[in-house]
């Protein structure tokens, strides 16, 4: 039960000491730690402004320059006057400034989250058509609060050069991959070292049968066995099916005989149950529970997210459910950027599967393009890489080109754009690595 009648959380002893800190002149750097949204007393809000004023202007901070700034503003009385400033001057300093300051922004967080829920609550009582939209909004405003205060909404030159030094230091000591391996060596070369592991939205395209979710798999498999944790929506495929092709591609069982696994021999049973056994120590989330839209695809990817997961697969974008008034165009298009939205909430790489169009079918040479994209969505416009996968055999029935895939690289944001060779094993479903091209 809400108790209205209560104030909201606040530390008016805190506020006044600190306060007191930088009116003394003993610490004025904890000026650049606050705003003033973090004193709850208008008052102390008022002061903290001109403090911080007199800071930016590199004027000397002391209560004679306070009064004269709250004088010219016109906010002398609201922040009680002279005579109260005088009393601030009495109150104990912060002996230990980053404590308090922690304790001011912790009484920060605390009023924004009551804020925001009371926002919640009447979105709730005065729910539009869509209660998916209200309840993602809800949990996006939620998720935006930080215990400790807001992160800044802007980089200065500085900031920004000094957290880069910093990340390319880390590389360049090693201390974690510049990307998360794909386990294809070419694909990680030419983006960089694999995806990154800050945020991007990658679309792996190609016609029905061509492997797009083989090369997911494969992927995912590469990833897991090197300790990163990994979340999968499968939204086509339950996920038996998604369990039989990797244990396929693990153990190099035809498909079809995991189908009745009486058929299989003593020495494949035990391969079996021993792949199972160390894939059962996987870092893999599955989500296989189709028909979701893509606000509750979100919400689900939040939860994963803080489960510890590095990247995220949606199979595939066909399947997720969106607004049907709307345009096919119209309707992917959202899709393709809400997903464009969370991978930069979560700062984590989003790979979705996408079906392109049937007209290069339509063509002699049969091998789609990235302008085969044109009408599905936005994808080109919103995904920083797009990956095409073709395999000839398909269309031509070649014995020749049975084992031979292409990826083609058609958009690469941080890179060039390159057509990757890639061994095929269909009785696997699985891709290979061959010799790399770089």
């Amino acid at each position: 039960m809400i108790e209205l009648s209560k104030l909201p959380p606040h530390a008016f002893e805190i506020e006044q000491s600190i306060l007191s800190t930088i009116l003394l002149n003993v610490d004025t750097e904890i000026i650049d730690q606050l705003s003033p949204d973090d004193f709850y007393k208008k008052a102390h809000s008022l002061i903290f402004r001109a403090c911080r004023y007199l800071r930016a202007k590199n004027i000397k901070i002391d209560v004679a320059m306070v009064i004269e700034i709250l004088k010219d503003k016109g906010y002398l009385e609201a922040s009680g006057g002279a005579a109260y400033l005088a009393t601030l001057l009495d109150t104990p300093i912060a002996t230990a400034p980053e404590e308090y300051v922690k304790v001011l922004l912790g009484k920060t967080a605390l009023r924004k989250t009551i804020e925001e829920s009371s926002k919640i609550i009447n979105e709730c009582y005065n729910c539009p058509e869509d209660p998916v939209k209200v309840v993602d909004n809800a949990q996006r405003k939620i998720n935006s609060i930080v215990v400790g205060g807001s992160e800044a909404l802007f980089f200065d030159a500085m900031k920004l050069s000094i957290e880069s030094m910093d990340r390319y230091e880390e590389i360049r000591n090693a201390k974690f991959e510049p990307g998360i391996p794909t386990g294809f060596y070419d694909i990680d070369n030419f983006i960089g070292g694999g995806l990154s592991a800050f945020s991007l939205l990658v679309f792996i395209a190609g016609r029905p049968r061509m492997g797009k979710t083989s090369l997911m798999l494969n992927m995912v498999r590469n990833m897991c066995e090197h300790g990163v944790k990994v979340g999968v929506f499968s939204l086509e495929m339950d996920r038996a099916q998604l369990d039989d092709r990797l244990s396929a591609a693990g153990t190099g069982i035809n498909l079809i005989r995991l189908k009745n696994t009486k058929w299989l021999t003593p020495n494949e049973w035990a391969m079996l149950t021993d792949y199972n056994s160390k894939k059962s120590q996987w870092p893999m989330l599955i989500d296989d529970q189709g028909g979701l839209s893509v606000q509750e695809i979100k919400r689900r990817a939040r939860i994963m997210a803080k489960e510890g997961c590095r990247v995220i697969f949606i199979d595939q974008l066909s399947k997720i459910v969106g607004d049907r008034k709307k345009s096919t165009f119209d309707r992917v298009t959202e899709i393709v950027e809400e997903l464009g939205f969370l991978k930069k909430e979560l700062r984590m790489p989003i790979v979705c599967l996408a079906q392109i169009n049937r007209k290069a079918e339509e063509r002699t040479d049969k091998r789609p393009t990235l302008a085969d994209l044109k009408n599905t969505g936005q994808i080109e416009e919103e995904a920083d890489t797009i990956f095409i996968i073709n395999r000839a055999f398909e269309y031509t029935k070649n014995p020749a080109k049975e084992n031979q895939a292409t990826l083609d690289i058609a958009k690469n944001r941080d890179g060039p754009c390159k057509e990757i060779n890639l061994g095929w094993d269909g009785k696997r479903t699985t891709f290979y690595n061959l010799e790399a091209s770089i």
